[in-house]
């Protein structure tokens, strides 16, 4: 960089006002304007020391800041690099605005906890709806209290039409955003299947074995369908003339039915007779 005009006449003034090569060197720099130049020579002149001057006597200091650095050394004050002061300044103020941020936080922290503190959102998980009934979001509520500013958003209520497990989502919503309860809905098989016989009663020659599927229409199960073949009989006798067949079949879900068969012993002349009048009727 060239000196101009007045930057020269600044390093003439110092040459022939008996500043030394080195006071003069110090200065002699383009990167200080012909008034940065003129304070640090002034500065020499009212015998300030070399190393003090070197104190402010940096380039990328402003003519403000290179005078109070000045006044700081003839006032017997500590100098700080001003750099360095406004590091301070910045780290001061990083520190201040980081406690306005905590404390903001905090204040924050405790009025959401007071907003909140009563809010109770109980859903049963899992629960459990037979099937072929509807499941009800509102029936799988067990408690629920909630702020003014918050909302209940409830699943769509469904038909449960087969049986298996079922995720749905409840959602809190607030101010903040929504928090989400997915619940486990079981669609059970609560039906116990049903034994359908063919007459009320029946009737047997004294002797003769006991056939369970002669008398025994069909087990129907609202889920299975058919399971006539899974049925049971066990035959209990009640006296000479009489007993009792007891049908039991359970469903895959484990529902249980009995049904009992009442049994009449005939001699085969009383046999013969009821079969008649069955074949007249």
């Amino acid at each position: 960089m060239e000196f101009t005009t007045l930057q020269l006449e600044e390093i003439q003034k110092g040459v022939e006002g008996g500043l030394s090569e080195k006071m003069v060197g110090l200065y002699k720099d383009a990167r200080f304007n012909y008034l940065k130049m003129h304070f640090i020579r002034e500065a020499f002149e009212e015998g300030m020391g070399f190393e003090d001057v070197l104190t402010f006597a940096n380039p990328s200091y402003s003519l403000s800041e290179m005078e109070m650095l000045k006044h700081q050394i003839q006032h017997g004050r500590d100098v700080m690099d001003v750099k360095e002061k406004k590091r301070r300044i910045s780290t001061d103020l990083l520190c201040v605005c980081l406690f306005v941020l905590v404390f903001g936080l905090f204040v924050f922290c405790m009025w959401y906890y007071k907003c909140n503190k009563h809010v109770e959102v109980k859903i049963c998980n899992p629960y459990s709806v037979a099937v072929g009934d509807m499941f009800q979001a509102s029936d799988a509520i067990e408690s629920l209290q909630l702020n003014a500013n918050m909302e209940l958003v409830k699943p769509e209520d469904f038909e449960a039409s087969e049986v298996g497990s079922y995720m749905v989502v409840y959602e809190v919503k607030d101010l903040f955003g929504a928090h989400t309860i997915p619940i486990r809905v079981d669609v059970l098989d609560e039906t116990a299947p049903e034994i359908v016989f063919k007459k009320d009663e029946a009737l047997l020659v004294k002797g003769a074995s006991f056939d369970m599927f002669t008398y025994l229409d069909c087990v129907m199960d609202d889920v299975d369908g058919c399971i006539t073949s899974r049925c049971t009989c066990v035959v209990e006798e009640v006296d000479e003339t009489s007993g009792v067949a007891i049908y039991e079949v359970s469903d895959e879900a484990g529902n249980v039915t009995k049904k009992e068969l009442p049994i009449q012993y005939l001699d085969v002349d009383q046999y013969v007779e009821e079969l008649e009048t069955f074949l007249e009727a």
